[in-house]
């Protein structure tokens, strides 16, 4: 896998973000900061996922992409 994409990075942020937020609204009994850390920590799980699936796409279409140019290589030594 290559470097993360937009989506990995902002999802693990807002992630790490909602979690703090859902953590300071317990300790405080604040019961909308807790709401809005939870909401946010799985809107940045959603997005880290996103990313995740893009990833492993453009990695299988690379994949194949080398593989079919090594299958034309291989064609080619042939002849």
């Amino acid at each position: 896998m290559g470097d993360p994409n937009r989506d990995q990075v902002e999802g693990r942020t807002d992630k790490a973000a909602g979690e703090i937020k859902e953590t300071v609204g317990q300790a405080t009994h604040d019961k909308a900061l807790e709401s809005e850390g939870a909401r946010e920590k799985a809107e940045g799980e959603a997005q880290q996922d996103r990313g995740d699936t893009k990833s492993e796409i453009a990695d299988q279409v690379t994949d194949q992409i080398k593989k079919s140019q090594e299958d034309k290589l291989r064609e080619g030594m042939k002849k």
